[in-house]
């Protein structure tokens, strides 16, 4: 019940926040959701996983992005090509930001620069029922940032580097 409430306060704040480019379709998803109960916020639930963290979020459209959200006080903004904004991850308690630049993309923890690695622009890959968007990336290694789009047009799937190091972000859509 706890993460009803939560969930809920996030959606007003994220309502409040938009202003007058509310669309009516995103006031009645809010108010269906709030009306059908937990059942209906399973339809936004995604499962993010960092090395052995795992947990449940809930997807919230903001207006820099979408916000995944939960009750731990994890908190993931994404704006549609990278995760640019990570807050918790249980214990570890995370606070990093990613910023792009040209082709560098720098990974930042507070406010201290950690690292800067040099990024190729995105790729798609089309397949019968998916599309699948890469960007490869040179630091300490190479790596690739991907997304996945299902054959409705919905991202499924995101892996991305969100600290610099060895261990990816990766958000994946509950069904």
């Amino acid at each position: 019940m706890k993460a009803m409430k939560l969930i809920f306060v996030i959606l007003l704040v994220a309502l409040v926040l938009q202003g007058c480019s509310i669309q009516s379709s995103q006031l009645s998803s809010v108010i269906d959701a709030t009306r059908n109960g937990p059942k209906a916020l399973q339809n936004s639930s995604w499962t993010v996983r960092y090395g052995k963290y795992t947990a449940q979020v809930y997807a919230v459209s903001s207006p820099k992005g979408t916000l995944f959200s939960n009750e731990l006080g994890d908190r993931f903004l994404f704006d549609g090509w990278s995760v640019r904004e990570v807050n918790g991850l249980g214990v570890n308690r995370a606070d990093w930001r990613v910023k792009d630049s040209n082709k560098t993309r720098k990974f930042i923890r507070g406010n201290t620069l950690v690292a800067a690695h040099f990024c190729s622009p995105w790729r798609s890959l089309n397949a019968t029922d998916a599309v699948r968007h890469t960007q490869k990336c040179n630091g300490f290694m190479s790596y690739s940032n991907s997304i996945l789009i299902d054959e409705k047009g919905y991202v499924a799937l995101i892996t991305q580097n969100v600290n610099g190091g060895n261990i990816f972000l990766t958000l994946s859509k509950n069904k």
